[in-house]
């Protein structure tokens, strides 16, 4: 099994997991825990996207 993802990026924690996938539906978040989680998330593929576009500039 491999690590699930999303957008080709790699979920990384219980929060991210549970906020993200279909867990949600089942797990309870505090006021404000879901939406700090995805911030995190959407936070790492928009650097992660600049990084690969940076990196086909340079050639």
């Amino acid at each position: 099994m491999g690590h699930e993802t999303r957008m080709g990026v790699p979920l990384k924690g219980y929060d991210e997991h549970s906020a993200l996938t279909g867990w949600r539906k089942v797990d309870r978040f505090r006021p404000g825990d879901r939406k700090a989680a995805k911030n995190t998330f959407n936070r790492r593929v928009r650097r992660q996207r600049i990084k690969i576009e940076e990196r086909d500039d340079g050639d």
